[in-house]
């Protein structure tokens, strides 16, 4: 690993980084710009349409097979 860190430190001039940014970028994995994401009315709506599907579809597969 130090010879990795080492490897970008020569590099760093070359790409305009700074350190601190490409340990960021090294150790977690790139996310730091990305924000979280929350739940929302629509994608609760529709997971909640497909489970009742799932849930359908289940037990008429379940009443044909006998289980």
């Amino acid at each position: 690993m130090a010879g990795m860190l080492s490897y970008f430190a020569h590099a760093i001039p070359d790409f305009a980084r700074s350190e601190q940014w490409v340990r960021r970028q090294l150790y977690l994995g790139g996310n730091v710009s990305t924000q979280s994401r929350r739940p929302n009315a629509w994608n609760a709506f529709v997971h909640q349409q497909l489970n009742d599907i799932n849930e359908s579809m289940f037990f008429l597969l379940g009443s044909l097979v006998g289980l």
